[in-house]
């Protein structure tokens, strides 16, 4: 650290203010997804934290620092009523939406022939057919 003048940003994968949203704000708050999980889990394994102070920790949401969700508000150019409205919305999944995936499905022999003549990958075959 010393010899390149590294500094802490204050979390993981909080080098910039996108991140830093998404990990300490919109997925604990709008999601209940808290990646501090992984994080601490890291750093029990290497004994830079313990079990215990890791699940204290795990009491509370994420700390964000005092005015930096109005900047994001501010960023997104969004009013803080617009804003609000968007977190409170209900939460969504692929499921909800229109796709082509039944197509897929219920073309896959196409789609294997094409496989197997090399003309779309094994991933693309696997990933959309099922």
């Amino acid at each position: 650290m010393d010899t390149f003048g590294w500094q802490w940003y204050g979390g993981h994968h909080f080098e910039n203010d996108y991140t830093r949203f998404v990990k300490s704000h919109l997925l604990p708050v709008k999601f209940g997804i808290d990646k501090r999980y992984v994080e601490f889990s890291a750093l029990i394994r290497s004994g830079n934290m313990s079990r215990e102070q890791a699940l204290e920790e795990l009491k509370t949401l994420p700390i964000v620092e005092r005015g930096f969700i109005d900047y994001v508000i501010k960023r997104l150019n969004l009013t803080k009523e617009q804003f609000d409205h968007i977190m409170k919305l209900p939460i969504k999944s692929h499921n909800d939406y229109e796709t082509y995936h039944q197509y897929f499905i219920d073309n896959r022999e196409i789609f294997k022939e094409l496989l197997d003549k090399g003309s779309i990958p094994k991933t693309f075959y696997e990933k959309y057919t099922k």
